[in-house]
């Protein structure tokens, strides 16, 4: 059965470690507040995997499409938990998020910023902010399944048109799933390709959107967060897929199975 409430439930809420531990939040350690994370990311992933789904009315008609949820990145910053790679924003929960690299469901968001320069007032006070990135769908049209990979590629279908003078019908709405399943996601490490070094990333980051650097947030505890298994999906899902292009001959076949370490990646071979 469901526990959680969406869009209600998309936080990421850390009073627990402090009502158990009796504890000040920095007392709290690192790997407790990141095993905390991870179980409530997992919770959320499950839900949308198994209980939630993406629809769109068609154009003129009064069918649908519908889009199930294949694999999910999940973002999330705050003081305890300084995962600085998360696209800073101030948002309810359940919002849609647009950024550089797809779009987000918002997990409720609150960061203060300069209005001068945009950018996050330094590393005192409290803020917590983050999303989920959807990184690969499964659409069923008209009884036909085909596959979305890659987080812009899921932007650009969820959102490819709508009219400019009149409220979309066709506007994408997540909603509970007529067909819901039971079992939980399987996870890896999320995937990151950069052009530059570690180090310049992060001092790209905090010159684009904070104040100031974060203290104790350096190269290494930048990488270590970055090799977080904060990367969800529907193994199943990606079975039927791996065999859908296997039938459909394409000479691009998608591997989503973890590789040695822990990874998890769309990749061509």
């Amino acid at each position: 059965m469901s526990e959680l409430l969406l869009p209600e439930d998309l936080k990421i809420n850390l009073d627990c470690l402090k009502e158990k531990a009796g504890r000040e939040p920095q007392a709290i350690t690192a790997p407790e507040v990141e095993k905390e994370v991870f179980r409530q990311f997992q919770k959320i992933a499950d839900e949308l995997i198994n209980h939630y789904c993406i629809v769109k009315k068609r154009d003129g008609l009064s069918s649908e499409i519908v889009y199930h949820f294949m694999e999910l990145e999940f973002y999330y910053c705050s003081p305890e938990h300084p995962d600085v790679i998360t696209y800073p924003r101030n948002a309810e929960a359940g919002d849609w998020f647009f950024h550089a690299s797809g779009v987000d469901i918002c997990f409720e968001s609150k960061v203060e910023l300069n209005p001068a320069t945009g950018k996050i007032v330094g590393d005192q006070g409290a803020y917590g902010f983050g999303g989920i990135l959807i990184r690969a769908l499964r659409k069923q049209e008209e009884g036909k399944t085909t596959y979305i990979t890659g987080p812009l590629n899921c932007c650009y279908e969820l959102f490819d048109r709508f009219s400019a003078f009149y409220s979309p019908a066709n506007f994408p709405i997540i909603e509970k799933d007529k067909h819901p399943k039971d079992g939980a996601s399987s996870f890896c490490r999320r995937y990151f390709h950069f052009s530059t070094s570690l180090e310049n990333k992060l001092s790209n980051i905090y010159q684009e959107y904070w104040e100031r650097q974060i203290d104790g947030v350096e190269e290494s505890k930048f990488g270590d967060y970055l090799r977080k298994s904060y990367c969800f999906f529907d193994e199943e899902a990606f079975q039927a897929y791996r065999q859908y292009k296997k039938e459909e001959k394409s000479c691009k076949v998608y591997n989503a199975i973890p590789s040695k370490g822990n990874t998890c990646r769309l990749k061509t071979k």
